[in-house]
């Protein structure tokens, strides 16, 4: 009997330790794709409005100094998303930690906001009125291409997963 017991219990361990690990995987990929996804942004932007090699310097810093804050407000609000999809599977969930972790979440998401008003005011307080403009069109048709792209991305990963 102790040794079944056991042996269930490894078992279970074993399980979620896997499923940990592929947690952390996922976040550390996620983590990495928001890294590369800011360093294209950035030689791109660099080349799109022909910045001087000290502007650039100086936009990468405060692009790398949002970039980490970034991280760390998504990192958060995931662990809270999670959270909420668990209380969300109870059949009563507990509706004092409902009302916590939604609280956390629109704080997680106006901080998000905020910060990348904040990168937005910095990077362009670098730039000249000329290259302002340029930035917001910028802004606009990368975000267009990197929603294009990720769109991209799900109709392959649909199309591998359905043949």
């Amino acid at each position: 009997m102790k040794t079944k017991f056991f042996c269930i219990l490894f078992g279970f361990v074993v399980i979620l330790s896997i499923t940990l690990e592929t947690a952390v995987a996922q976040n550390q990929e996620m983590e990495q794709a928001l890294e590369r996804i800011n360093t294209v942004r950035l030689l791109k932007m660099i080349d799109a409005l022909g910045l001087e090699k000290e502007t650039a310097a100086k936009l990468a810093s405060i692009s790398n100094k949002y970039c980490e804050t970034q991280k760390s407000l998504l990192r958060n609000m995931r662990k809270d998303l999670n959270a909420l999809r668990q209380i969300l599977r109870k059949e009563r969930p507990d509706e004092s930690e409902l009302k916590k972790l939604v609280g956390r979440v629109k704080s997680l998401k106006k901080e998000l906001t905020d910060l990348k008003q904040h990168q937005m005011d910095k990077e362009m307080n670098l730039l000249t009125h000329k290259q302002q403009a340029g930035y917001l069109i910028f802004k606009v048709d990368f975000h267009k291409e990197m929603h294009g792209l990720i769109q991209e991305i799900r109709g392959a990963k649909r199309k591998r997963s359905g043949e």
